[in-house]
């Protein structure tokens, strides 16, 4: 039987992971609301508004989205989107640690032969993004509803 790495190890993982995914969501989030609003619309986006579109450049729906809702309107669904950013962020560090570990103490004990060090670390992000992703969907669809309401200010 292998021997698994410490459950220690991974309460820091879990933090840094964490730490990461709380501070790429507060700079990207003004970022990540023009996106989905750009998503949503219906109507084509053209140059300007007098054809139609509401949203026509970001720069346009950065100052239209701060003078109709407010400045906050940047970080709506912030609390849902930090959970999700905090979330997928701990997951992914924790299994893609995990993975590694183990899979250095199996070739160790022999049980598995011998991987090139970029395959190693290509199977333990692909198993690292698909836990993350899995556990942290119902959150990115909580979050997408939140930023998807536009409400005046």
């Amino acid at each position: 039987m292998p021997k698994l790495p410490p459950a220690g190890f991974m309460l820091h993982d879990a933090i840094a992971g964490g730490c990461a995914g709380l501070m790429t969501r507060l700079v990207t989030s003004p970022l990540d609301i023009i996106k989905i609003r750009f998503q949503l619309q219906l109507e084509p986006t053209f140059k300007t508004k007098q054809q139609g579109s509401k949203y026509f450049g970001i720069y346009q729906a950065l100052r239209d989205i701060v003078s109709e809702e407010g400045i906050f309107a940047l970080w709506k669904g912030q609390m849902a989107g930090q959970l999700l950013s905090v979330t997928y962020g701990g997951v992914q560090f924790v299994t893609y640690n995990f993975c590694k570990k183990t899979f250095i103490e199996l070739h160790k004990q022999q049980m598995l032969s011998s991987l090139h060090p970029n395959a190693l670390n290509f199977a333990c992000g692909s198993i690292a993004g698909l836990t993350a992703s899995t556990v942290a969907h119902p959150l990115d669809v909580l979050r997408t509803r939140f930023v998807a309401q536009g409400e005046p200010k």
